[in-house]
């Protein structure tokens, strides 16, 4: 059971890491200058890029964890999850299309649902992610040419006995 919750942590971490760096570098293109507005003076008027801005900061989390919901288990590969179909799947589908009876236990349109192992994984990724949001926001602002799964996995997130040799990040 411990190592199940190692593995788990290990992987949402890893998974997490991975969409936000897809996510700041999908995102850093934008030139977009943010103009606030208010009654105080000291608010009023002022700009702020919309590279470092703290909206950028929550789309780029909440794609993240959104985009977990796009990996499917592909138990055929060295990496379990992976985004797309798996070829097992891709093969029922065309057995399936060409007329044969394939039988799965499940009615044929839930056979590209998220599967639950991925579900799950989005559920601790959002959990994860709120935990450690003060620290993802430090990187945002102040370590994006940093490896994210190194600092953040590696560094702060993980434990060592969570990240030995068996886990290789």
């Amino acid at each position: 059971m411990f190592l199940n919750r190692i593995i788990c942590n290990y992987l949402v971490c890893k998974y997490l890491a991975k969409e936000i760096e897809v996510e700041t570098k999908k995102t850093s293109i934008s030139k977009d200058v943010l103009h606030t507005g208010g009654f105080d003076t000291e608010f009023r008027n002022r700009k702020i890029p919309y590279e470092t801005s703290e909206v950028r900061f929550i789309e780029i989390l909440d794609n993240a964890c959104e985009n977990i919901l796009k990996y499917r288990v592909h138990a055929d590969k060295k990496e379990r999850y992976l985004k797309g179909t798996s070829t097992t799947m891709n093969t029922l589908f065309g057995l399936k299309k060409r007329g044969v009876k394939v039988e799965l236990g499940v009615p044929d349109e839930m056979w590209d649902d998220i599967p639950a192992e991925v579900s799950k994984m989005k559920r601790k990724c959002d959990a994860f992610r709120e935990e450690f949001e003060d620290e993802l926001m430090e990187w945002f602002l102040h370590y994006q040419k940093e490896d994210l799964m190194e600092w953040l996995c590696r560094m702060r997130a993980l434990r060592p006995d969570q990240h030995g040799s068996y886990l290789q990040l």
